[in-house]
């Protein structure tokens, strides 16, 4: 059985088992008589060079780095990720969060609890209905929801996480009576 230069090519190309030399340079024979190798020879085409395993699937949301850990979305394996202190291991959570000891906004005592760590406000639009994208807790639309009243004492109002109802943010501008 003679194997053409361009079959040879394909079977590389999709995997298929060695590549034997093209049909002028020799004759396959019998699939069980083990035709020469292409890329086993020593002036291989360039094609044949091992390129390695594929790389691991990517951890990172949107399949790569952004830049930005997003710990609900990413794993320690992101690039994103793997130099903070959760993947560092370097969370003590006892409820308090301390940069000295290498604490950062991913860890549990830190993350939407401190100033330095609260997530942006999206300010608020008053149309009746609280809604996460569009209003902070501290909106008056979102005085009454339950989410809205989980409260971390520290001193600091996060606005999109706590709401009047907390001690933290009873005294903001936000929180003044209607």
């Amino acid at each position: 059985m003679k194997v053409s230069r361009l079959a040879a090519l394909l079977l590389l190309a999709l995997g298929c088992g060695p590549v034997v030399a093209p049909e002028d340079e020799q004759d396959a024979g019998p699939a069980d008589a083990g035709a020469p190798d292409l890329c086993a020879r020593p002036d291989a085409p360039e094609f044949c060079a091992d390129a390695g395993p594929p790389p691991p699937p990517s951890t990172c949301s949107a399949g790569r780095p952004d830049g930005r850990c997003t710990p609900l979305l990413e794993d320690c394996s992101c690039e994103d990720c793997s130099p903070t202190a959760r993947c560092r291991l370097q969370c003590i959570n006892d409820d308090q969060c301390d940069p000295l000891i290498g604490e950062d906004c991913s860890c549990q005592d830190c993350d939407g609890k401190v100033e330095a760590c609260a997530p942006p406000s999206v300010g608020c639009k008053d149309n009746g209905v609280c809604s996460p994208l569009e209003d902070d807790c501290t909106c008056a639309d979102c005085r009454q929801e339950p989410a809205c009243l989980r409260c971390t004492t520290n001193g600091y109002c996060a606005a999109y996480l706590e709401g009047c109802g907390c001690a933290d943010c009873e005294k903001t501008p936000a929180c003044a009576p209607l």
